[in-house]
C-alpha cells in the first residue's frame, strides 16, 4: 500500500480531518489585525516572485495564464470579503472581529477542491518540469492574486466601518 494512495484509509482520514479542522478554522469568527493584514499578502508575493523567477514561462501564453490566474485570484479574493460578515471593529486595537457566511465558506470549499484536483491531475499525468513549474506559479498566482485582494478588501472593510462609527 503507497503512502500517496487514495484508497488507503488513513490518507482518507488524515484528509477529511485536515479539511475539518480548515473548515472549522473558516466558520468560527476569528480575529484580523489591520496592522498585520499585509504581512501574509507580501509573503506571498515574494514566494510567488522567486517561484517564477527561477522558471519563468518560455512563452507569452504562459504569461498571459499567469495574468489570468492573478485577475481571477483577485476576483475571487473581493468576493470571499464580500461573503465576510465583520462583526466588530475595535478603532483603538485595530482589531476586525470577522465570520465567513455560508456561501463565503461554500466558495472557500469550492477552491480547496479545485486546488486538490489540479494536483492530483497534474501528479499523475507525469507532465514536464516546465508544464508542472508553470501550473505551480498559476496555483501561486492565484493565492497571491487572493490573498491580497482579500486583505485589501478587508481594509477597506475596516476604514468604512471606522468612518461610520467616528460620524
Amino acid at each position: 500500500m503507497k503512502i500517496a494512495d487514495l484508497s488507503n484509509p488513513l490518507i482518507d482520514i488524515a484528509g477529511l480531518m485536515l479539511i475539518g479542522i480548515l473548515l472549522l478554522g473558516q466558520v468560527r469568527a476569528r480575529r484580523v489585525n489591520v496592522r498585520r493584514l499585509w504581512l501574509v499578502p507580501l509573503l506571498i508575493i515574494i514566494l510567488t516572485g522567486l517561484v517564477i523567477a527561477e522558471n519563468p514561462p518560455r512563452d507569452l501564453s504562459g504569461w498571459g495564464w499567469l495574468a489570468l490566474a492573478l485577475v481571477i485570484g483577485l476576483i475571487v479574493g473581493a468576493v470571499r470579503v464580500a461573503f465576510t460578515d465583520v462583526r466588530r471593529v475595535d478603532p483603538k486595537t485595530r482589531v476586525l472581529l470577522v465570520q465567513s457566511t455560508f456561501i463565503g465558506l461554500l466558495l472557500w470549499l469550492v477552491i480547496w477542491a479545485a486546488r486538490i484536483i489540479i494536483r492530483q491531475v497534474v501528479g499523475h499525468t507525469e507532465p514536464d518540469a516546465s508544464t508542472a513549474a508553470l501550473l505551480t506559479a498559476i496555483l501561486l498566482m492565484f493565492a497571491a492574486g487572493n490573498i491580497v485582494a482579500t486583505a485589501f478588501s478587508t481594509y477597506r472593510a475596516y476604514l468604512s466601518t471606522t468612518r461610520s462609527v467616528a460620524w
